[in-house]
C-alpha cells in the first residue's frame, strides 16, 4: 500500500532522490513491506486517529528548515 502511494505522489524522476535520501534502494523496499511495524508509524497512526493534524506539523517543519 505505501509503495503504490509513492508511486502516485513522487514523479520518476524524484525515485533517485528518494534512493539517495535512505541510503540504499533495499530500505525502500524494506520501509514499504514492513512499515506497519515500525514505532514511528504506530505513534503517528494513533495520532492521527484521535484527530491530530499531522499535516500540520509537518508543514511547521518543512517551513523551518527552508529559512535556515
Amino acid at each position: 500500500m505505501l509503495r503504490d502511494f509513492r508511486k502516485t505522489a513522487i514523479e520518476k524522476k524524484d525515485s533517485k532522490n528518494l534512493e539517495k535520501f535512505l541510503g540504499k534502494k533495499s530500505r525502500k523496499f524494506y520501509l514499504e513491506t514492513h512499515y506497519e511495524k515500525n514505532q514511528l508509524y504506530q505513534y503517528l497512526y494513533f495520532l492521527r486517529s484521535k484527530g491530530a493534524d499531522i499535516n500540520s506539523f509537518f508543514d511547521q517543519k518543512i517551513e523551518q528548515k527552508k529559512d535556515l
